[in-house]
Order: structure tokens, then sequence, then C-alpha cells
């Protein structure tokens, strides 16, 4: 019986080691897979379109935010920052990288309109960007001055990288100034 209880225990701990080591690989391989995500983020052209505008795009630890905020545009220091975790795939941050670079092209409106805030810029808003922006007004995200602006960010976010660069090339021509 003895002899039956140790090989119970011998095989319970070799499980765990194998099971703790899975984990601590885990980790591992997810942090070196968010720093491809950022590197990879970084080579986007609609990262080098923003560069060359006199933006700028940093990826900061999402831990440094408040939770459900995953982007943010700085108009003063013109940056997009974009809140990063292992949890969100690739293409989610390119979709944040689309909606904030939206608000960057209605900031450059505003611009281009001698206003100090930011304009929309006339997209047609769907039904989905509608109830996203929805969502983020019951989390207290958003205000009732923001609702045209962030509807828009939404339903171009989900478009394409050629879109927004469009956008951009055309509002954004004098921001470098």
């Amino acid at each position: 019986m003895r002899l039956a209880n140790r090989l119970w225990r011998f095989f319970f701990l070799g499980i765990f080691i194998v099971a703790w080591g899975m984990v601590g690989s885990a980790q591992v391989s997810s942090y070196s897979s968010l720093s491809d995500k950022i590197a990879s983020l970084q080579d986007e052209l609609l990262t080098k379109v923003i560069l060359r505008l006199s933006g700028k795009v940093v990826a900061v630890p999402a831990t440094k935010t408040a939770q459900g905020i995953v982007g943010l545009w700085h108009p003063k220091s013109r940056t997009i920052y974009i809140f990063m975790n292992e949890n969100l795939a690739y293409e989610d941050y390119k979709e944040i990288l689309r909606h904030e670079a939206v608000h960057m092209a209605q900031y450059c409106n505003g611009l281009n309109q001698a206003s100090a805030a930011p304009i929309p810029i006339g997209a047609i808003v769907g039904d989905s960007a509608q109830a996203s922006y929805s969502l983020g007004r019951q989390k207290g995200l958003y205000g009732d001055a923001q609702s045209v602006l962030e509807a828009e960010a939404y339903t171009l976010e989900s478009g394409s990288d050629q879109d927004v660069i469009s956008l951009l090339e055309l509002l954004c021509i004098n921001l470098k100034k």
C-alpha cells in the first residue's frame, strides 16, 4: 500500500511539474508574441503614413490605463496611444489603430476649418458602429459631444487601411506645419 501511495504522489507531482512548465512557457511565448505585435504594428503602412504626417504611434502596456480603453488620440502631442495586452489578436490592434487614425483625421478636419475642436468627416455611420458607440457610452467612455465622432470612427475601423490612409492624406496634409 505504501508503494502505491508513493507512486501516486510521484505521478501527481510529475503532472504538477509538467503543468507548471507549460504555464511558464505560455507566459514567455505570449510576451514575445506581444512584442511581435508591437513591432508589426510599427511596420504597418498606416503607421508610416501617420509618422510622415508628423503624428506618432505609441504602444503602452494595458496596465497603464483605465479598464475598457484600448486606444487614444491625443491631439496636443499628435500621438495615438494603443494600450497593448496579450488578450487581443493582431487584427484587433489594427482596428484600434484605424479607429484612432480616424480621430486624427477629424482633428485635421477641424484645423482645416479653423476650429480648435475635431469636426466629423461625413462618413456614413452603420448600425454596428452606432451599437458600439452606445455600449461605450453605457460604460461611461463617451459624452454627447463625441457621439458623431465616435460613430464615424467605429464605422471606419472595420474598413480598410487604405480608406483611412486616404482620409489622413486628404485632411492632414497641413499638419506638418
